[in-house]
C-alpha cells in the first residue's frame, strides 16, 4: 500500500484497505516539466545505449581480428616484441630421440 492517500484509516493490523478513501493529495499529478524531462532523458539514454552497443561490437571485432592476426607468423614477428626475444624454436629430430 503506498502512502499517496492522505486519510487511510488504520487498524491494529495496519491500514485497513477496505476503508481507504481515495483523497488525492497531488503527489502523482502529471507535471508537464517532469514529463518533458522524462522524455528528454529517455531520448538521451537511447542515444547513449546505441553508442555503447556500437563501441562494444567494434571492440569485439578488433579483438577477434587481432587474435586471428597473431596466428600469422609474419605479423607476430613484426609486432610482438617478446616473439623476437624467444630465439629459435626447438625442432625434434630422429637423432635426438635415439640418444636417450
Amino acid at each position: 500500500m503506498s502512502t499517496r492517500f492522505s486519510n487511510a484509516t488504520g487498524t491494529e493490523d495496519g491500514i485497513d484497505e477496505m476503508n481507504v478513501k481515495a483523497e488525492w493529495n497531488g503527489w502523482n499529478e502529471s507535471d508537464k516539466e517532469s514529463d518533458q524531462y522524462d522524455q528528454l532523458f529517455i531520448s538521451w539514454s537511447n542515444r547513449w545505449e546505441r553508442v555503447i552497443r556500437i563501441l562494444i561490437v567494434t571492440f569485439l571485432i578488433i579483438l577477434l581480428l587481432s587474435q586471428v592476426m597473431l596466428q600469422w607468423p609474419f605479423f607476430r614477428k613484426s609486432f610482438v616484441k617478446v616473439e623476437r626475444l624467444e630465439g629459435e624454436p626447438y625442432v625434434q629430430t630422429f637423432d635426438s630421440q635415439s640418444n636417450r
